[in-house]
C-alpha cells in the first residue's frame, strides 16, 4: 500500500530535494508525495483527498501557518501523523506544536537523512494506530452482534408463564442468567395437548457463541421430538442420535426432560446427565430426582443409559429443576455454592411464590459470592402442582 504524504513548505527547492531523496520509493509507489506552499492549500487538499496519511509542516507560512494549520487537523476526524519542521532551538514552537497533535518535529536546516528516519517512525505509527483503530472497529461490531444475538436468545426462552391460561392447578417460572453475554444454559416447556406439558432444562458445555449456537439447535430439536415422541427417554434418545450425528464442534448437553400431566400433577421424566432436580414440600420434606442418570446428549449412541420415571407431585410440592451454575457458584475462598446450600434455602420455602423462590435462589447465591464474577450460566425453572 502506497503511503501519501503531503509537505507544506513554501521554499521551492524542497520538492525538489525530496524528489531526488525518494525517487527509488517513489518509483516504486512505496511513497507518494504531494505538496503546498502554505496552511490554506494544505488544509483544502486534505479536505478533498482522504489518501493523505502524512503531513510534514513548516511553522512559518503566509495564509495560514503550521500551528494553525495543525489546529484545523485536530478537528478533523482523521487518521493522520503530522510532523512539523522548526528553527533549530525554537523549543516553545516546539511545545505548542506537540500540544495541538503534532506527533514530532525536525530542525531547520533539514537534514534529508534525518527527515527520512522521522518519516519512517511516523509511518510505523500510522500503521499501528490503523491496526489499532480497525481492532477497535471490529471490537465494536461485535459488541453489536452480541446484542443482536443475545436479543434473539433472550426471545426464545419463555416469557409467558401461562401456557394453560384457564388452568389453576399448576404454575410454573424460570430464569437464565447468562455469566457471559449470552449463554449456554436454557429451559424452557411447551403444551402437548388439553392438560400435559413438556418441560426441560439443559446446559450446554463451553460458554459464549459456541454455547449459544449449540444451545439453539438443542432446544430446537428437543421441542420437535418432544410434540412427536410420548415418552420422555424415547425423545432424548433420538435427540442425541441427531445430535452425535451432527456434532463436528464436539460439544456436549447435559439435559433434564419431563412431561407433567397439569390436572393430576403425575411426571414422567428421563434424565440426560443433568443435575438432580427437587421435590420441595409444604411441611420441609425434600427429594432428589434423576440423580446420576443417563449420560449428556451428543457424546456417544454406542450405550443407551435414557430410563423413565414416573412420580406424583402432591399438593402444595414444588419441581425445581436447575444447572450447575447455582451449585458451583464460587465466593472469594473460592467455595462452591453446592448442593446442601441449595437444599437448606429451600426447604422451608415451599409455601412461597415460585417468583420469590426463583428470585430468592439468585439471592442467596450473590449474598454468597459477594461480587466473585461468576462462570458459569446460572439457570432455574420451577413447577408447583396446586392440586
Amino acid at each position: 500500500m502506497s503511503i501519501k504524504i503531503l509537505v507544506v513548505d513554501d521554499e521551492p527547492d524542497l520538492q525538489m530535494l525530496i524528489n531526488q531523496k525518494f525517487r527509488k520509493k517513489i518509483v516504486s509507489k512505496e511513497y507518494n508525495f504531494c505538496f503546498a506552499s502554505n496552511g490554506q492549500d494544505a488544509l483544502d487538499i486534505i479536505k478533498r483527498d482522504d489518501d493523505i496519511d502524512i503531513v510534514i509542516t513548516d511553522i512559518d507560512m503566509p495564509k495560514m501557518d503550521g500551528l494553525e494549520l495543525l489546529s484545523n487537523l485536530g478537528k478533523m476526524n482523521r487518521t493522520l501523523k503530522s510532523v512539523i519542521v522548526s528553527p533549530y532551538g525554537d523549543f516553545d514552537t516546539i511545545r505548542s506544536a506537540m500540544n495541538r497533535g503534532a506527533f514530532d518535529f525536525i530542525t531547520r536546516p533539514i537534514n534529508l537523512d534525518d527527515f527520512e528516519t522521522t518519516l519512517t517512525k511516523s509511518i510505523d505509527s500510522l500503521k499501528e494506530t490503523k491496526s489499532a483503530n480497525a481492532n477497535r472497529n471490529r471490537l465494536i461490531d461485535i459488541d453489536k452482534e452480541l446484542d443482536v444475538a443475545k436479543n434473539i436468545q433472550t426471545s426464545i426462552i419463555p416469557h409467558s408463564f401461562t401456557p394453560f391460561p384457564n388452568n389453576d392447578k399448576f404454575e410454573i417460572i424460570g430464569t437464565m442468567l447468562p455469566a457471559r453475554r449470552i449463554g449456554g444454559d436454557f429451559f424452557d416447556f411447551f403444551t402437548l395437548g388439553d392438560h400435559t406439558l413438556g418441560f426441560s432444562i439443559a446446559d450446554v458445555s463451553g460458554k459464549g457463541v459456541p454455547a449459544a449456537l449449540f444451545m439453539t439447535m438443542t432446544r430446537g430439536l428437543l421441542r420437535a421430538l418432544g410434540q412427536k415422541t410420548s415418552n420422555p427417554s424415547d425423545c432424548l434418545r433420538q435427540l442425541n442420535e441427531l445430535m452425535v450425528l451432527e456434532n463436528t464442534s464436539s460439544m456436549f448437553v447435559t439435559s433434564f426432560y419431563g412431561i407433567i400431566d397439569v390436572d393430576n400433577g403425575k411426571v414422567r421424566y428421563s434424565n440426560a446427565g443433568h443435575n438432580p432436580p427437587l421435590i420441595i414440600s409444604l411441611n420441609g420434606d425434600i427429594v432428589e430426582i434423576g440423580r446420576a442418570e443417563g449420560i449428556a446428549l451428543g457424546v456417544t449412541t454406542d450405550i443407551d443409559l435414557y430410563t423413565e420415571h414416573e412420580v406424583q407431585l402432591e399438593k402444595g410440592q414444588i419441581l425445581l429443576l436447575y444447572t450447575d451454575g447455582v451449585t458451583e457458584s464460587m465466593n472469594e475462598q473460592r467455595e462452591l455454592f453446592g448442593e446442601e446450600r441449595l437444599v437448606e434455602y429451600v426447604r422451608h420455602k415451599g409455601s412461597v411464590s415460585l417468583s420469590d423462590l426463583i428470585n430468592g435462589i439468585v439471592n442467596e447465591i450473590e449474598n454468597f459470592s459477594k461480587g466473585v464474577e461468576q462462570s458459569d450460566d446460572i439457570t432455574l425453572l420451577a413447577i408447583r402442582f396446586k392440586g
